[in-house]
Formats: structure tokens, C-alpha cells, sequence
């Protein structure tokens, strides 16, 4: 669904004893309703304005689905304590045609490594024992 119509302020709208002050006003008030109607009207993006860090990270996990080797991922700069990740999407890069066998879920601990803010991976459901997957996740902070 497309928001209404954008309706700006204009001087001429209102009476002349009240022209001036409209004029100071609408500049900055035009401008901050363009931007916010601009933004959700479908241009809202995912990794762009929620606050958290977006990656694609590979991994291959046993069979009882702890990662094979550590795997981390590096917070942004300004994140603080993750409060959950999310898997938006999940590639066999060892096979195409194996598939995650549920929805993947990440359990992992908040730490650091090598003097960065990260999250260290201990165990993924969902996905084949010893195939490679590409993983697209939000860590949410």
C-alpha cells in the first residue's frame, strides 16, 4: 500500500499575519515529512535502519550441529549487547540440492576476539552435518 498523497506547507495557504513565521517553519518541516514519506514508502531497508549488523558468514557444523571450527562474527562498531540473530537465508555451498532440514536457530555467546565485540556461534539446528552453508543473519543489539 502506497501512502497518500504528500501535502507541504506553502505560505499563500495561510493568512498574511501569519505568512511569515509559516515561511520560517516550512522550510524545515517540508523537508523532515519528504524524507519520512519518502522513506516509508516502500524504501525502508532491513539492514539500513534497524539497529544491529548484517553478514553473511560460512559454516559447517556436525551432526549434532556445533560448527566445526569457531566461528565469529563482528559486531559493528556501535552495537552493544546482542539480543537475538536472526537467519534470513541459508545456501548449501557444498550442494545445491541439500537443503536446511528446518529452520536454522544460532545459539551463541556475546565476547570478544582479538580485542573486537563479537558473537561466537556454539550451535546451529537445522542444517546438513559437513556441508557448507552460507548464512545471512542480523544480529539484533
Amino acid at each position: 500500500m502506497l501512502l497518500p498523497n504528500l501535502k507541504r506547507l506553502f505560505v499563500q495557504d495561510f493568512p498574511k499575519e501569519f505568512q511569515g513565521l509559516v515561511a520560517q517553519l516550512s522550510l524545515n518541516f517540508n523537508y523532515g515529512i519528504e524524507v519520512l514519506y519518502q522513506a516509508l514508502n516502500h524504501n525502508l531497508t532491513f539492514p539500513d535502519n534497524m539497529k544491529g549488523t548484517y553478514k553473511e558468514i560460512n559454516v559447517q557444523v556436525d551432526s549434532n550441529g556445533f560448527p566445526l571450527s569457531e566461528t565469529f562474527v563482528e559486531l559493528n562498531d556501535n552495537a552493544s549487547r546482542a539480543t537475538g540473530v536472526e537467519i534470513f537465508r541459508a545456501v548449501n555451498q557444498t550442494n545445491s540440492n541439500i537443503f536446511p532440514t528446518g529452520a536454522p536457530f544460532i545459539s551463541y555467546e556475546q565476547t570478544t576476539n582479538r580485542g573486537r565485540n563479537v558473537i561466537k556461534i556454539n550451535h546451529i539446528t537445522g542444517l546438513t552435518a559437513n556441508n557448507i552453508f552460507r548464512l545471512t543473519i542480523f544480529v539484533h543489539t
